[in-house]
C-alpha cells in the first residue's frame, strides 16, 4: 500500500495499520475527515502502530502545520506553494522547514481578493 490517504472513506481500513509492512506512513487530512478531532484520532492510531504521519495538506496547510508541530507522530508536511497567497496569514517555509505559527488560531482567514481568482457566477 505504501501510504494511506486518510479520509472518511478510509475509516474502515483502520485494521491495515496493524498489519506489518502494509502501510509505510499515514496521510490524514483535516478537510477530508470529520475535522481536527478525527485527525488526532487517526494520528494517535498511527503513533500507536509506530507509523509516521505525513499530513495531506491539500488546500489547508494552514491547519496542518499546527498539528504537525503538535503531534509526536508527525514526520513531514506537504507543501502546496500556490495556496499560501490566498490567506491573510500565509504559512512560511524557510530552508525546507515550515516556520512555527506565532499566532493562535488556524490561520484560515482567506484574503478577499483571493476569491476573485476562483469565483464563478451562479446561473
Amino acid at each position: 500500500m505504501g501510504n494511506l490517504l486518510w479520509s472518511h472513506h478510509a475509516r474502515p481500513h483502520t485494521k491495515f495499520l496493524t498489519l506489518p509492512g502494509a502501510v509505510h506512513f499515514v496521510q490524514p487530512d483535516v478537510t477530508r475527515l470529520a475535522g481536527i478531532t478525527e485527525y488526532i484520532r487517526v494520528a494517535d492510531i498511527a503513533h500507536g502502530a509506530r507509523l509516521p504521519v505525513v499530513a495531506h495538506a491539500g488546500d489547508m496547510s494552514q491547519v496542518h502545520v499546527h498539528l504537525a508541530y503538535w503531534h509526536p507522530a508527525s514526520a513531514m508536511l506537504e507543501y502546496i506553494p500556490w495556496i499560501k497567497d490566498c490567506f491573510e496569514e500565509p504559512i512560511a517555509v524557510v530552508d525546507g522547514d515550515f516556520l512555527r505559527p506565532g499566532r493562535p488560531g488556524a490561520g484560515t482567514a482567506v484574503k478577499h481578493e483571493a476569491f476573485a481568482g476562483f469565483a464563478q457566477a451562479l446561473a
